[in-house]
């Protein structure tokens, strides 16, 4: 997974036909959902509609997610997106690994990925070997 300079830029992009399909939407009806943004003006949520209405100069508007820690901001993150992404299994382990990265147990990863809990120990345990092969 690619790092970005959004700190929650944690979700793999978009297909390339989901995203034009949202470029389609925003250009003809405008940001019909706003983004959320953390007291630090981070997006959590948005990161396409944003950069898509930041290219044609259309408004965004954004609400602000206030009092969250860190964590609580990554589980907002998952669970605002669940609705609207059909996460496949890799993005899943992706998403996965990031988490451990950032210091997330294997569990709450199981949990907020609604995977059972062995497999988010096996992602684990393939980016601690990703790691030392480095």
């Amino acid at each position: 997974m690619p790092e970005h300079t959004e700190p929650y830029q944690i979700l793999p992009d978009l297909t390339p036909k989901a995203y034009a399909r949202l470029r389609d939407s925003i250009r003809r009806f405008g940001v019909k959902r706003p983004i959320a943004v953390d007291e630090d003006g981070w997006t959590l949520d948005g990161h396409a509609r944003k950069a898509i209405s930041g290219k044609f100069r259309i408004v965004c508007p954004s609400t602000t997610v206030a009092g969250l820690t860190e964590a609580q901001n990554i589980e907002y993150i998952l669970r605002a997106n669940t609705g609207r992404r059909q996460a496949r299994e890799d993005h899943k382990r992706a998403i996965g690994k990031a988490l451990y990265r950032r210091g997330f147990k294997p569990f709450t990863s199981a949990r907020l990925l609604d995977v059972p809990p062995f497999i988010a120990l096996f992602w684990v345990g393939e980016e601690l070997a990703h790691l030392h092969r480095r």
